[in-house]
């Protein structure tokens, strides 16, 4: 396998957006954050009860008038499953590797379970995500560092990354208007399982069990003694299923209010943010609008060493890319 290679990643927009009060933009008050808390412990925030898993910024600098970087996420302690490449055994086994220690500077490294680059400038915001670091995360890490680590801004600030819509799809949805909205989400969230003899490792491969949102929405639908009686606190699955919500007006109404149809289009527009799987939109005209087409998003392409990232080449071809939907006319400008 060669040393470099090409990799190709789904790179989206988001615009930094605060209430009235804040006067600096995000790429000043990032900045003015990373210099206060300038080495990695400062700026660690812990997501689990027992202070091992955490997720930062592992690196922001200013490069051509844009802040780049990168979140990373890690657990300490934690060991990866590996397993043998040989296709002439009859069975393979797991075992488990802790990461290695840094030959150069003898530091202790850690296996990273999730990694997010990032280009900041004012406050248009180009990200490529992760499985396990999306938008969410890197809004709710930031709103963490800049309130409670910084004090940069106050409590009663708002700050959100928000998700731009394509003008395109905001005209189609403002012209023809939209007939329903449907919002769907897993209703059970996976799970680890320990073996025990009621449930053997290789009976279920993937466990999942009652819990996140759409459980309460089914609650809430149904008789108190009814929903009991599923007993879904105790059941384990090997397999989910999804909850779909739709929004639309009544069928038997065919005079639609002018106040309820800007609503609808008002509510398409303010949900993109969900993952593109997870909202259909059907229109007036017949036509639908994927989740995708509700944000800024596209692809870039950069060398790869080793299996990492060559970062000034990644860094520079995502600058390129939001220069570019800024003259294109898809990125409003400030």
């Amino acid at each position: 396998m060669a040393a470099t290679s090409t990799g190709k990643r789904a790179i989206r927009y988001l615009r930094a957006h605060f209430n009235d009060g804040v006067s600096q933009n995000l790429q000043q008050l990032l900045a003015a954050a990373i210099a206060k808390k300038s080495k990695i412990h400062e700026r660690l925030q812990t997501i689990d009860a027992a202070a091992t898993a955490t997720r930062f910024i592992s690196r922001c600098k200013e490069e051509d008038g844009f802040l780049c970087g990168h979140m990373t996420m890690f657990e300490r302690g934690s060991w990866q499953l590996v397993i043998s490449d040989d296709p002439n055994a009859t069975e393979l086994t797991f075992e488990a590797v802790q990461p290695p220690t840094n030959l150069k500077t003898a530091k202790q490294q850690q296996w990273v379970q999730g990694a997010l680059f990032f280009i900041i400038v004012k406050n248009h915001v180009a990200i490529i995500q992760s499985q396990s670091l999306k938008s969410s995360a890197f809004e709710h890490y930031l709103a963490w560092l800049l309130r409670d680590k910084t004090e940069l801004l106050t409590p009663k600030q708002g700050f959100a990354l928000i998700d731009e819509p394509m003008p395109a799809t905001e005209e189609r949805i403002r012209k023809a208007h939209i007939k329903s909205i449907r919002l769907g989400r897993p209703l059970l969230n996976e799970t680890e399982l320990e073996e025990s003899a009621a449930v053997p490792k290789n009976k279920i491969t993937h466990a999942f069990k009652a819990s996140g949102p759409m459980i309460q929405v089914i609650k809430e639908l149904m008789d108190p003694a009814q929903f009991e009686k599923l007993g879904l606190a105790d059941r384990v699955l090997d397999g989910n299923l999804e909850v779909w919500v739709e929004l639309r007006h009544p069928a038997r109404i065919r005079s639609k209010p002018e106040d309820s149809i800007r609503l609808l289009d008002d509510l398409a527009l303010g949900l993109r943010s969900l993952d593109e799987d997870e909202i259909q939109l059907q229109l007036t005209d017949g036509s639908k609008v994927k989740g995708n087409d509700l944000r800024v998003t596209g692809n870039v392409s950069f060398s790869v060493s080793k299996g990492v990232p060559v970062e000034s080449d990644l860094f520079n071809n995502m600058r390129e890319w939001l220069r570019q939907q800024i003259k294109n006319g898809l990125v409003k400008p400030d």
